[in-house]
């Protein structure tokens, strides 16, 4: 069917033809994400531990968690619960909202666009304060806007975050999908 193809095979004609197709379908599945989706960033790589989830382990006196993967919710909630349980969020709520065990650096957000938020709802946002997006959970809904906390700090974070900042809400993570960018970036210096 292609049978002239064939002579540009294994050529840097076809090597350039394979890159420029392998680039145009990116482009077409990631517009389509963003038409499908309803925001303009579907897919984000995750470039800090914020949300990270591990725990203070008392008889080691270290910070633990597996390499992968979070660590379980009942392990999370003895060193991170307290700031929760002051501010009207009990395991319970917690254990209902997306990503309940954390994401790591280097995973990658499946993002929706969204006209209702809640409390417990991860967004991506603009903070004004970056020159990239920031990925937290909201932990305060006020008239003037949305108030953000990321699971591994210890305090919420000092801005209010306005709907019209905010690109969409984590639908999934996808574990360690978001390391090319994470790597490329950290090499170009874009982060």
């Amino acid at each position: 069917m292609l049978s002239w193809w064939k002579k540009y095979e294994n050529t840097l004609v076809g090597d350039i033809a394979n890159i420029v197709v392998g680039f145009l379908i990116a482009v077409i599945v990631y517009n389509g994400l963003i038409l499908l989706l309803g925001t303009q960033t579907p897919l984000v790589s995750v470039f800090s531990g914020s949300m990270e989830h591990d725990y203070f382990d008392t008889q080691t006196g270290y910070h633990t968690g597996p390499l992968f993967l979070g660590v379980s919710l009942d392990n999370y909630w003895v060193s991170y619960g307290k700031w929760y349980e002051e501010n009207g969020i009990q395991k319970d709520d917690f254990n209902e909202w997306v990503a309940t065990d954390g994401f790591k650096k280097g995973d990658m957000l499946l993002v929706v666009g969204a006209e209702t938020l809640d409390i417990g709802d991860i967004i991506v946002f603009d903070s004004g304060r970056f020159n990239y997006p920031i990925i937290h959970r909201i932990v305060e809904v006020t008239d003037v806007g949305y108030k953000t906390k990321g699971d591994h700090n210890s305090q919420e974070d000092p801005w209010v975050i306005q709907k019209e900042k905010i690109y969409g809400k984590a639908a999934f993570v996808i574990p360690m999908a978001g390391w090319v960018k994470v790597i490329f970036s950290d090499i170009v210096g874009l982060v």
